[in-house]
């Protein structure tokens, strides 16, 4: 049984060995895209393959504990957050605009971003790993993955909510 992936994002897992020779994924994650710029789609943080109590679970590689540079606001964010049954966290821009707002009601999270509201992601485990990478938010839980397009995620973001540790990604 692979681990569950939601929303429409992930896509065409391809497998690899890191260098020390466990397994991990990478996606291709559909409906990002900047057509101003002229490009679509984008490749997932990768993912180390693990089991946890015989059940399969995809982490972040933790590889990406190294690129973590403090807490500044950044376009890049590692975040681990441990919400409560009833909790919200904020991504918001400089002028405290929301770029995405994740919601934990019971064993559910949902993602505003922009104008559009996400499916729902299970959510019975206690913390969730959330990473913002430019246009692409992408969640970590004991229940799956979850990406995401997020708009305008290009500038200077920080989080706002209660249980939040956080740094900043890239130089």
């Amino acid at each position: 049984m692979a681990p569950p992936l939601w929303g429409d994002s992930y896509y065409a897992a391809s497998a690899f060995r890191d260098r020390d020779g466990r397994p991990g994924l990478v996606f291709w994650l559909r409906g990002v895209h900047d057509e101003a710029e002229g490009w679509a789609g984008a490749i997932s943080l990768p993912y180390l393959l693990t089991l946890d109590s015989g059940r399969p679970e995809l982490v972040p590689h933790d590889g990406l504990d190294g690129a973590r540079t403090g807490q500044r606001p950044a376009s890049a964010l590692d975040i681990v957050w441990t919400p409560g049954p009833a909790d919200e966290l904020r991504l918001v821009d400089d002028a405290d605009a929301p770029v995405a707002i994740l919601r934990r009601d019971g064993d559910r999270v949902t993602v505003v971003a922009g104008t559009s509201v996400t499916p729902e992601m299970p959510c019975s485990g206690d913390v969730l790993r959330v990473v913002l990478d430019g246009p692409v938010l992408e969640i970590a839980g004991a229940d799956g993955l979850f990406a995401v397009p997020v708009p305008g995620g290009s500038g200077a973001i920080r989080p706002l909510g209660e249980a939040v540790e956080w740094w900043s990604l890239g130089g």
